[in-house]
């Protein structure tokens, strides 16, 4: 499956994030759709953590780290 992570970045949402990430595979173990969101209380973001490896934010490197609630994403990712 290729995903395109430019529309991913613009769609995902803390309330659509697992079902929009179901068939993308973990950069780190290949494991297809197995995240699961974690909240930050520090910054007020929820973000996105593969359950097969354990890594935090799978997608770092496509620009999709952390989310928000209520139909919005951070407006940074930094």
């Amino acid at each position: 499956m290729v995903v395109d992570f430019d529309k991913l970045r613009a769609d995902i949402t803390r309330e659509n994030a697992i079902e929009l990430l179901a068939g993308v595979r973990c950069g780190e173990c290949n494991a297809a759709g197995e995240y699961i969101l974690f909240s930050e209380i520090n910054n007020n973001g929820v973000g996105i953590r593969c359950k097969t490896c354990g890594k935090y934010h799978p997608f770092v490197k496509q620009k999709i780290m952390w989310l928000r609630g209520h139909g919005k994403r951070r407006a940074n990712d930094i």
